[in-house]
């Protein structure tokens, strides 16, 4: 038999129960593979490559057949990135972080669970046994109130898995960059040394028959040097570029010995982006001022929670009693009642949800306000950097050649010197080591405005290229 006691205890329960599944039918829920499909779409007009979360065997085969295909053929920016989303580990922790950080944001709107206490006390010959089952009463009551605030935080968290994708992705545009331009600077100091190691092997031999005075001869020993150091300097340069894209595509030591990049950096397109193609999405659509409007959607939720409510708990519960003793027992049911009493810090709390709040509104205006500065920033240094490459492309990088090949004539002709032509031949090389760093300084900039555009702001300095157009002041 089930005494009236016992039926009581069961039907509270059972109302719980009740109430827990309908307060978890409503409940905000994250689904990872939605989340990256929501991202790639979102990101379609920046990159077309596909996002990957390595989970299953079914994954990891489908990313190994993107590094494969890739790494069977010259690797372009395109293919880098690719690579990068589908095989690097670093990649696979931040969209790792991204899932936890959405799932924890929706677990704020749920209830918390019931605690069950079960207490089994002897006295001598009494044996007192306590049920006590409790919920959080508040938390029922707020929960739809809670559950518009995990939304807010949830639309935060996949909006910063946007940016961070963006971000990485523009890392790689930019390793991609350095990675090729550094090996064209190499095979260009390698050039510059093999004139200098010949004009100082000339030199003397020059020297040692009379025909070339010392001091002659140790500029020319002189240039040699510096040719020889900025060799050195420049095949570090291009190993570690090397290494910084190898790191950033999470490639093993393997697949690094198959990688193969192409010989030189593609050539500047003729138009450079217009001010209309860069002001193509629109202030709200940026992914900076979209994070800053979320962010303070969701403190605002949260401080519209903000009273005494959030601040103290009720809690209550359902209580079944038996007292056993000489073989009698008496049982019972009650209703037990916890509150918090919001005493100390009531008033802290409300004033650092109010500066919290405070402080976003002031943060999303200022978003408003830098985004389109920052924008203006990034098309000036890409516009920039394109006359500048343009300029060494049509301008420079000719003009030496033609040098080059009027000194050749003057000295068929024995009108100059093999030094002069020597001398000549060095500075076209250095002005092509400028030429490769202006053809860097933009597709750096490309890199930077097209995260910029899409609301990520990346800074890029440009400038510098022009120091090399003389290509050092060598005395003939």
């Amino acid at each position: 038999m089930i005494d009236g006691g016992e039926r009581q205890c069961r039907a509270v329960r059972l109302s719980v129960s009740l109430v827990a599944a309908f307060a978890l039918s409503g409940c905000v829920s994250v689904n990872i593979d939605k989340s990256l499909a929501s991202t790639t779409e979102s990101l379609a007009a920046f990159s077309s490559a596909e996002l990957i979360l390595k989970r299953t065997k079914e994954d990891k085969e489908h990313a190994n057949a993107i590094v494969e295909a890739a790494l069977n053929d010259t690797l372009d920016q395109s293919q880098a990135v690719q690579v990068a989303l589908a095989n690097s580990a670093n990649f696979q922790a931040l969209l790792a972080s991204s899932w936890a950080r959405s799932a924890q944001a929706a677990q704020s709107g749920r209830i918390a669970n019931p605690v069950l206490s079960l207490e089994d006390i002897t006295t001598g010959p009494e044996r007192e046994l306590t049920q006590v089952l409790t919920i959080g009463l508040l938390d029922i009551i707020r929960l739809p109130a809670r559950q518009k605030a995990a939304k807010s935080r949830v639309e935060f968290a996949q909006l910063q898995q946007s940016a961070d994708v963006v971000q990485h992705i523009t890392e790689v545009r930019q390793a991609w960059v350095r990675a090729i331009s550094m090996q064209q600077r190499f095979i260009v100091s390698q050039q510059l040394f093999e004139s200098a190691e010949a004009s100082a092997e000339l030199a003397l031999l020059m020297e040692e028959a009379g025909n070339f005075n010392r001091l002659d001869r140790a500029r020319q020993q002189s240039f040699y040097i510096d040719a020889a150091t900025q060799l050195s300097a420049a095949s570090h340069s291009a190993l570690a570029a090397r290494e910084a894209l190898i790191r950033v595509l999470g490639l093993n030591e393997e697949q690094s010995a198959r990688l193969s990049l192409p010989t030189e950096l593609p050539s500047v397109p003729d138009e450079p982006l217009s001010v209309e193609n860069v002001s193509l999405v629109p202030l709200n659509d940026r992914l900076d001022v979209q994070m800053a409007s979320a962010a303070l959607n969701a403190a605002s939720r949260a401080q519209g929670l903000g009273n005494v409510f959030s601040f103290t708990d009720i809690e209550i519960g359902v209580v079944s009693e038996q007292i056993r003793e000489d073989g009698d027992r008496e049982s019972g049911t009650g209703v037990e009642l916890e509150i918090v009493l919001p005493l100390f810090d009531f008033g802290p709390k409300r004033d650092a949800m109010n500066a919290i709040t405070l402080a976003l509104t002031n943060t999303l205006e200022a978003t408003y306000l830098d985004a389109a500065s920052t924008l203006r920033e990034s098309y000036s240094a890409y516009r920039t950097a394109h006359a500048t490459a343009v300029f060494f492309e049509e301008e420079i990088v000719p003009l030496q050649e033609i040098i080059v090949e009027e000194n050749t004539w003057q000295y068929n002709g024995m009108i100059i010197g093999v030094f002069e032509l020597l001398a000549d031949s060095r500075r076209q090389i250095a002005g092509l080591i400028s030429a490769v760093d202006a053809h860097e300084q933009f597709w750096l900039a490309d890199a930077a405005i097209q995260a910029s555009i899409i609301g990520r702001p990346t800074s890029i300095n440009v400038g510098g290229a022009a120091a090399g157009t003389a290509g050092g002041n060598e005395e003939h």
